[in-house]
């Protein structure tokens, strides 16, 4: 298991780490205002790429656990061929709204029909993550953690030459940057698809329409919970593009949105990075604490090792700057309050996910929806009124509160209901989900 567990970790720090330097690539190359729309159309990628698939994705690990129950020598083609379809058909509606609404869908979302290119081009660009996640998630189903790791691997390093290609030959623009997202993705998914021992799955041949209904029975809460959760992720791009653009110039709105854009991108890199530490040290302190520990004193244990860290950080942060500038460019110095902001969130959220952990593992979405829900609707309100008049940098401040915010409300459903901590996220196969 700890091999596994490494292995998982070590593929995401490195893609990360891949990630973070294709995202300076792009802050370095493209204009401000073309970082603008990449930022909205990134926005809509992130969103889609976290709506109903990961609930699906979920579903069909656990089918094809309850399938090799009942025949342990099979492939359950059945289960991976019909939770495909299902997805294959919410990803064509989704892009049928993008193209046929993408101008009332962007008013609505961003402010301004005008951006309806970068919402569809992000639609349809998600289109590479959504294949690519099923192709891990059957990974984790069939238990093939070494096939999984180089899967994680290569749509990550990947990635970063197809950008510099793009960058040697001066034709990085945000759409061409979307597109190398949507490939870097597609690509390894593909060549794993068409060898000979996964062909079926290209052909969904195997599709069960029982099993297809029955996927869809008690899927409501898990798809509101990933969906209002990737809200929290990427709404605010959408809310700063609303607003900047009701009280600012074109120019200057662009400018605000591709400041808050950059900051951004690097915090979400964050949360996934400190994904892979929790996934290193909560295994060790559920096992600490007889993997059936007392909420509090679990959580206090935890606190008590994590809190310290935030002096190094902050410390951190307060030199951070002329590394900031060397690695984005004078032009985004005045951005870097807002990465520092959105990273003390980050190290927040680290604070309370073993209470995130133990509400997936226990199945307690109706609990986890609440709390995303609530919120995604306060960064929603807050993000049209209070923090309107102060743009990026309110947006900047409201981001790195709402996201730590969902795991810290999660923490007070643990600590006053006495959730058991369990064995939640120690093993390999949870952090993928998780991851």
């Amino acid at each position: 298991m700890w091999r596994q567990l490494a292995g998982v970790v070590g593929t995401n720090v490195l893609g990360k780490a891949a990630a973070l330097v294709a995202f300076t690539l792009v802050i370095r190359s493209l204009p401000q205002a073309d970082y603008a729309r990449y930022t909205l159309a990134y926005s809509a990628y992130g969103l889609l790429s976290g709506f109903a698939f990961i609930a699906l994705n979920f579903a069909m690990v656990r089918a094809a656990a309850r399938a090799r129950v009942a025949a342990p020598d099979a492939r359950p083609w059945a289960v991976y061929a019909s939770y495909g379809v299902l997805q294959l058909l919410t990803f064509a509606a989704c892009v049928g709204l993008a193209l046929l609404l993408g101008g009332p869908l962007a008013a609505w979302a961003y402010g301004s029909p005008a951006h309806a290119p970068e919402l569809q081009l992000g639609v349809l660009a998600a289109g590479g993550i959504v294949v690519s996640n099923y192709v891990l998630y059957i990974l984790q189903a069939d238990e093939r953690f070494d096939a999984y790791n180089r899967q994680n691997a290569a749509r990550h390093l990947l990635l970063l030459p197809l950008l510099g290609a793009l960058w040697l030959l001066d034709t990085l623009a945000w759409r061409a940057v979307m597109a190398a997202f949507a490939l870097s993705n597609l690509l390894p998914a593909f060549a794993y698809l068409i060898r000979p021992d996964n062909r079926r799955l290209l052909t969904l041949r195997d599709r069960d329409p029982a099993l297809m209904r029955a996927a869809l029975h008690g899927l409501g809460w898990m798809v509101a919970y990933f969906t209002c959760t990737s809200a929290v992720d990427y709404v605010g791009s959408a809310l700063l593009a609303r607003t900047a653009q009701a009280q600012l110039s074109a120019e200057a709105a662009a400018v605000a949105l591709a400041e808050y854009g950059a900051a951004v991108r690097y915090f979400h890199v964050e949360i996934l990075l400190l994904f892979s530490i929790n996934a290193v040290l909560l295994p060790r302190f559920a096992r600490a604490e007889g993997l059936a520990a007392d909420a509090r004193a679990f959580l206090r244990r935890w606190w008590a090792v994590l809190v310290p860290g935030y002096t190094l950080v902050a410390l951190g942060l307060w030199l951070g700057e002329p590394l900031w500038v060397l690695a984005n460019g004078e032009v985004y110095r005045s951005a870097y309050p807002y990465f520092a902001w959105m990273t003390l969130g980050a190290w927040a959220y680290l604070l309370f996910i073993p209470s995130l952990n133990a509400l997936v593992r226990h199945g307690r979405y109706v609990a986890l929806t609440a709390c995303s829900a609530l919120a995604l609707g306060l960064n929603i309100a807050l993000g049209l009124s209070v923090a309107a008049p102060y743009g990026a940098a309110g947006q900047a401040v409201l981001t790195a509160v709402c996201v730590p915010l969902i795991p810290a409300l999660m923490t007070a459903v643990v600590w006053f209901t006495r959730e058991r901590m369990d064995d939640a996220g120690s093993t390999p196969e949870a952090q993928a989900e998780l991851a």
